[in-house]
């Protein structure tokens, strides 16, 4: 994550780095260099999912984020309730339900409402 990842996100909400848990999974076909497609979950017992997907958006889009240079819509996609963060080369999907928030990272749209159904 472009601003400083699972720390970023600790300090956006006010917890201590070891209270963030998280899980990657790439997929199979990967190429190192292309477009990721990829999910991410971390979990912050007891946070709130807003604050979460905020969180995970500074964390992810860093000063372009802050400056407003970056944006994040809020779309349906999948039954879900989402956040679409466009970077240059792929989109970051975040969703969050309980403690849990999810970033989905493709360049697929289809790719990402396949995934953000499965998903609780």
């Amino acid at each position: 994550m472009a601003g400083g990842g699972i720390a970023a996100v600790a300090e956006e909400l006010d917890v201590p780095p070891a209270e963030v848990q998280g899980a990657m999974a790439y997929a199979r076909d990967h190429e190192p260099g292309s477009a990721p497609h990829a999910v991410i979950a971390m979990r912050v017992v007891g946070a709130d999912p807003a604050a979460m997907v905020d969180a995970l958006a500074l964390a992810i889009g860093g000063v372009q984020f802050r400056s407003g240079e970056l944006t994040v819509t809020d779309e349906t996609i999948g039954g879900k309730t989402v956040s679409v963060m466009q970077l240059s080369a792929y989109s970051s999907y975040l969703y969050a339900i309980g403690d849990v928030a999810f970033i989905v990272k493709t360049d697929d749209p289809d790719e990402a409402k396949t995934v953000l159904q499965d998903l609780p």
